[in-house]
């Protein structure tokens, strides 16, 4: 399924404005296609014969239902849906051209080395991608390859449970990770794609902060109103303060060896000099004292 095609003329045309019975062709694999939707199915185009190597050909109706809902959102006339980009052979679900941004929607599997290829082909051109994951696959207690990814190299990406029918939202959820789980989630927080937003002294005006925020302040090139790390200040802060507990506690749980040392050196001074205190003397200390009072009792 796909939203647009090329007329006679070559000239692309949204599902909304052909008619049906009448041949179209491919943006991506040039084959043809024709359109169909009804009462309660919004038009759509569908190859005449079915071609599973075309990248348009799998998206299903939560795909172009979310597309559409980034069609509704972001100023009119500057979000375009299934735009190709013929220098890197791409063509993105949705591009936002004025802020150089690519709006990736995610509903069926994909793997790691995928996401890692797209954002490098539309870095190539100046863009920065976003992820927009679906909860009925993405967003849950164990982490997929390619949301491992994401976290690891500190990717831009939010997660929606945008519906068939249009209902839902885009959101933002930071995780408490352990070992590809997720172990505590903040509570879901809509975000508004079409308002971008700075973090020009945010670092200066927030006093505590989740470890995963502060890592995605340092790595994230763009943020929506409504991500967390832009709404720390009006959140509850009892609610971060449970959840940054529940972080502490399960970084001291680890052994050093462990933590990764940008995890180390973004913790505060005091936490950061217990933990040296309690893995490199205290321990060390306390299994040398074991060792003595064994060995007396024998």
């Amino acid at each position: 399924m796909q939203l647009f095609a090329y007329d006679l003329n070559e000239q692309r045309i949204f599902a909304k404005e052909a008619v049906k019975q009448c041949d179209y062709r491919c943006i991506e694999c040039g084959k043809i296609i024709r359109l169909r939707g009804g009462l309660h199915r919004q038009p759509h185009f569908f190859h005449v014969q079915p071609n599973s190597a075309c990248r348009l050909n799998g998206k299903g109706v939560i795909h172009l239902t979310i597309q559409n809902h980034f069609l509704s959102l972001l100023p009119q006339g500057e979000a375009i849906l299934e735009h190709p980009f013929k220098a890197i052979n791409r063509i993105a679900d949705v591009a936002w051209i004025n802020k150089k941004l690519i709006f990736e929607i995610q509903y069926s599997p994909i793997t790691a080395v995928e996401i890692k290829a797209r954002n490098i082909d539309y870095a190539s051109l100046g863009y920065q991608v976003i992820w927009i994951m679906h909860d009925s696959r993405y967003n849950q207690d164990k982490l997929s390859a390619a949301e491992d990814f994401l976290h690891k190299n500190n990717q831009p990406h939010y997660f929606t449970n945008i519906d068939e029918i249009g209902q839902g939202i885009i959101y933002d959820q930071p995780a408490l990770l352990s070992k590809g789980l997720r172990i505590a989630k903040l509570p879901a927080s809509p975000i508004n794609p079409s308002i971008p937003c700075s973090i020009q002294g945010l670092a200066k005006q927030t006093e505590e902060i989740p470890h995963v925020l502060r890592k995605r302040e340092r790595g994230w090139k763009i943020f929506f109103q409504g991500d967390y790390l832009i709404e720390a200040k009006q959140k509850d802060p009892i609610l971060l303060k449970d959840f940054i507990a529940k972080e502490d506690a399960l970084i001291c749980r680890a052994n050093l060896n462990r933590i990764t040392m940008e995890q180390f050196l973004s913790l505060p001074l005091g936490k950061g000099l217990f933990l040296v205190w309690k893995w490199w003397i205290a321990r060390p200390c306390i299994a040398i004292m074991r060792l003595i009072l064994e060995r007396s009792c024998k």
